[in-house]
């Protein structure tokens, strides 16, 4: 099978089918589309699927306010329909094949299925602009009479102001309890719909990002030439990307968010993937892990994706320049890597002075 493209998503977005009830366009599908990429957006393409007790507590409130025109809202005729569009699986059911329609909600509570985007999707999806074109087309075809700021909020999406063009009349908006994940950071985006007046003909204004709500912490530390050791991050960062890339990963860089990684990785058949980037001047035989890091690494049940440690060591510096220059280095990728705490040396504590 051919390796999705963003243009195979867009025409299957294209061609969702849909149905009417007294003469108005129901609208369950493109909002469990919707709910889908809001947590694709707030946790990555590792959130693609959600069990049906999840997917059912998550759309009822979304249904009954936004779904129309049926008088109840129906979680599992999205969940079960929406087969029907290549962009979405349902896995984990007897009978899978052999049910023309929605099974009962009894099958469906006790069996407990998990029913979400196709791996090939969610990959297509792991590019933010890519993001924001299917938010913004599902917006404009089914939501053009609605509050879409509003709804982008319900879904769980928040606002970041585009960089792409001076047109952009987007405003952010403040952060709210219902766009906190399951840790409390703020989950991750944007407000993919807001009118067309406020996106403008371009979808690039619309920027979808997360941001962490981690709070900075004061304390005494020790004295490092920043520059040098950002160009370092930044230079082993990139190999690791061509690196990951040259292997048909789809790759995003998400060091900023704080989330214990820096590059969430997608793989049509391989699935999710968290690579943590170390780069340094030395032999690489020791690196520093925060506790996020360690955290991140070792909660095997939070998190289902795999984990890597991509280290370039031996990193060149020509600081003769105006700005910095990285070269070289011996690159080295460990997978699967999970910590073993016999290998944690601890190298420094937090100490609270006493008043």
């Amino acid at each position: 099978m051919a390796r999705m493209t963003s243009a195979d998503l867009f025409s299957a977005l294209d061609g969702l089918e849909h149905h009417g009830f007294e003469h108005l366009t129901t609208r369950y599908k493109p909002l469990a589309l919707l709910w889908t990429i809001s947590r694709i957006e707030t946790g990555g393409p590792q959130l693609r699927m959600a069990k049906w007790r999840e997917f059912r507590s998550g759309m009822l409130s979304i249904q009954q306010r936004y779904g129309r025109p049926l008088p109840e809202p129906d979680p599992q005729y999205p969940f079960w329909d929406l087969r029907t569009c290549e962009l979405w699986e349902v896995v984990g059911i007897e009978g899978n094949a052999k049910w023309p329609y929605a099974p009962s909600i009894d099958s469906l509570e006790s069996q407990n299925p998990s029913g979400g985007l196709t791996l090939e999707a969610a990959a297509v999806l792991a590019d933010w602009s890519i993001r924001a074109r299917a938010v913004k087309s599902l917006m404009d075809r089914f939501f053009s009479d609605e509050d879409r700021i509003q709804l982008a909020t319900d879904l769980g999406f928040s606002r970041s102001k585009g960089t792409h063009g001076s047109n952009s009349k987007a405003s952010g908006i403040s952060r709210s309890p219902s766009m906190l994940g399951p840790n409390g950071r703020i989950a991750a985006s944007a407000k993919a719909a807001a009118s067309q007046d406020e996106l403008g003909d371009d979808a690039a204004d619309l920027r979808i990002a997360a941001r962490s709500s981690a709070a900075r912490q004061s304390a005494q530390g020790r004295q490092a030439d920043a520059a040098t050791n950002r160009a370092i991050e930044l230079y082993a960062e990139d190999l690791a990307v061509k690196y990951f890339r040259e292997l048909d990963w789809v790759v995003t860089r998400v060091g900023h968010l704080k989330l214990g990684f820096d590059l969430e990785c997608m793989h049509p058949t391989e699935g999710a993937l968290h690579v943590e980037v170390k780069g340094t001047q030395s032999l690489g035989e020791r690196v520093t892990l925060t506790p996020n890091e360690v955290r991140h690494n070792q909660a095997t049940q939070a998190c289902r994706a795999q984990h890597a440690l991509y280290i370039v060591s031996e990193i060149g510096i020509d600081a003769r320049a105006d700005q910095i220059r990285c070269f070289g280095g011996r690159e080295r990728c460990l997978r699967p890597w999970l910590i073993d705490n016999a290998l944690l040396v601890p190298t420094q504590y937090a100490y609270t002075v006493p008043v």
